[in-house]
């Protein structure tokens, strides 16, 4: 049985929570582009002593991989600025999610995660609405808890 939610919440602009909330929805290749520069970053070390332009090749190119993802990040706020510059609010009901710009049923979703700070969650088209939970009071998260699971789109 899927129970019922009638949660409307006001999401005031915060430009380091939204960082946050682009690296939580990156993590996966924010990890990866870490990982891959650090591991070039370590070959490039290696290769210093027997090839020095390629060693060095390889440091700026493992570097640049390391902090690739923050530049993405930064990039992002910059272009879609905009958005973080008024309140947002969410209403979150039986039949789906309503912000002050958009309306998507419950069906357009194709699951939602549950972070520590926020719930990521995910359409079907590859979007991704956040939701911190420090907006919400520990009776709504409870509430929007228990009507995620029943629809089964909760993955923690």
């Amino acid at each position: 049985m899927i129970g019922h939610v009638n949660i409307r919440v006001e999401v005031q602009p915060d430009r380091k929570r939204a960082a946050r909330a682009l690296k939580a929805v990156r993590r996966g290749g924010y990890a990866a582009s870490r990982l891959g520069g650090c591991v070039i970053c370590l070959i490039g070390l290696t290769l210093l002593a027997t090839d020095a332009r390629a060693g060095t090749a390889l440091l700026a190119c493992g570097a640049l991989m390391m902090f690739l993802p923050d530049l993405g990040v930064w990039l992002a706020l910059r272009r879609h600025r905009h958005l973080l510059d008024r309140p947002v609010t969410l209403a979150l009901t039986d039949t789906g999610v309503r912000t002050s710009l958009a309306e998507l049923a419950w069906e357009a979703f194709r699951r939602v995660e549950e972070t520590e700070e926020f719930w990521l969650l995910r359409t079907l088209s590859g979007r991704v609405i956040t939701l911190p939970k420090q907006a919400l009071a520990p009776e709504q998260r409870a509430e929007l808890r228990t009507f995620l699971a029943g629809r089964g789109l909760l993955n923690t």
